[in-house]
């Protein structure tokens, strides 16, 4: 379970967030890559939803979480964030997901994964 630690902000981060960068293992993933994942349906994006509920969406699989203002509970884990200019970097030991806020239209229909054929 990941759990994030927001503090008073949590107001201001309330919105929906889309992937923009990543990096794992020391490695920076390009916002090339990133667009070319999305191209073939594998999204990443998180939409804190109110003082207390968010959801993370990771290739299709959907994490809701809680959170008091202290912190999000998603598989117990504790992951520090930063947040700024409506933009919000998590890091999870080697990785770090950064987000940039979007309009919550932009990744409404993402159900739809199509079909990767070789």
């Amino acid at each position: 379970m990941v759990v994030l630690a927001l503090g008073n902000k949590a107001k201001s981060i309330i919105g929906t967030y889309d992937l923009v960068g990543m990096v794992s293992e020391g490695e920076e993933i390009s916002k090339e890559d990133i667009e070319l994942m999305k191209q073939y349906g594998l999204y990443v994006y998180i939409q804190v939803e109110d003082e207390t509920n968010g959801v993370l969406t990771m290739f299709g699989e959907k994490l809701p979480f809680k959170y008091d203002g202290d912190n999000i509970i998603i598989d117990n884990e504790l992951c520090p964030y930063t947040y700024s200019k409506e933009e919000l970097t998590i890091k999870k030991d080697t990785e770090e997901l950064i987000f940039h806020k979007v309009d919550p239209s932009t990744i409404e229909d993402r159900t739809n994964i199509p079909n990767i054929q070789e």
